[in-house]
């Protein structure tokens, strides 16, 4: 029982990052997806604004504006999301006492970014710009949905018009 449990899990995590492959690789899907994110995130901001920013329920309404604004944006982005590159990494690796500078350095190149950090690193930025400037300057719970928005309208008229964005 409990090796079809296994089984079944990974089944599950590999179909679901199938899914996920799906819908970031299919460009209609994605903007679809981003705008009805990004419509989403505006309404959200407008309870925001009713309920006060400062006020308890305000709390799970920004979680919620986060979460819509930071897909929005990653649908936005499409198959970049899942794109990493290699960075030149130095080791320095020991002292020398004598001669008084670092010996032995190390250049290696390591593998960045990716689907997971390219999520985190976005959704970082957003809760930066939402809860320390939000509370001052609540337009921006509408301005970041906004620019997506219009963004992924110029994106549809450019491929509409045959060029690339």
């Amino acid at each position: 029982m409990v090796v079809l449990a296994i089984i079944g899990v990974i089944v599950g995590i590999v179909l679901l990052y199938f899914l996920i492959k799906l819908l970031f690789s299919t460009y209609i899907l994605a903007t679809v997806l981003s705008v009805g994110l990004s419509i989403a995130s505006l309404v959200i901001a407008g309870k925001i604004i009713d309920v006060g920013v400062d006020s308890s329920r305000a709390d799970s309404l920004q979680i919620a504006t986060l979460i819509c604004t930071t897909l929005a944006w990653s649908f936005f982005m499409g198959p970049i999301m899942f794109e990493t590159s290699d960075e030149l990494w130095i080791t320095l690796r020991h002292w020398d006492e004598i001669k008084e500078f670092w010996t032995d350095i190390e250049f290696s190149w390591r593998e960045t970014g990716g689907f997971l950090s390219n999520l985190a690193i976005s959704a970082i930025a957003i809760a930066i710009v939402y809860f320390l400037f939000g509370s001052q300057f609540t337009a921006l719970y509408y301005i970041l949905p906004a620019c997506i928005l219009i963004a992924n309208a110029v994106g549809a008229v450019r491929l509409f018009l045959g060029r690339r964005f």
